[in-house]
């Protein structure tokens, strides 16, 4: 409503474009065209936990539309366990969930604060899936692996785990 106000608008506008909002993006969920594939790989030869920050409602609302459950039985929502990455307990119960150490672990995700610097402190190797070039490293935070896509996991892992 500030904004709405600041550009000469309605502030009444508010409730209506925030509708629009959440309607036009409830209808561009994707998976990018190399995740399925990759998974497929993956889920065959790994256990798969999903670990997300975000609202409940939302987050699972997203993993049904792509139809993520496929692939993992096991999804970690932060609101659920009221932890977000980079905490290191959110990192922890996804641990127990898949039954694993942290050094049996490797967590991929595309947020080095969030993904990378949270699996690694609690002892985790990580992947970095930069997909942009203008995600720009981190001083201070050094995945074991990045990859462009996830299709590049499937080379990177074993070097990673040894």
């Amino acid at each position: 409503e500030d904004t709405l106000r600041r550009c000469g608008l309605s502030p009444d506008l508010g409730e209506e474009l925030a509708h629009m909002y959440l309607e036009e993006r409830r209808k561009r969920y994707r998976l990018y065209d190399d995740v399925p594939s990759a998974l497929d790989a993956l889920s065959a030869e790994y256990r798969l936990v999903l670990v997300t920050n975000g609202l409940s409602d939302l987050q699972r609302e997203k993993v049904a539309k792509v139809g993520l459950e496929r692939w993992f039985d096991r999804i970690v929502v932060s609101e659920e366990v009221q932890s977000w990455k980079p905490d290191s307990r959110i990192f922890r119960h996804a641990l127990e969930l898949a039954g694993v150490g942290s050094e049996e672990a490797v967590m991929i995700g595309d947020n080095l604060e969030r993904d990378i610097a949270g699996a690694q402190a609690v002892g985790m190797c990580s992947v970095w899936v930069r997909r942009y070039e203008h995600l720009v490293p981190i001083e201070g935070i050094t995945p074991d692996a990045v990859v462009e896509a996830v299709g590049g996991l499937g080379r990177v892992l074993g070097s990673v785990t040894e």
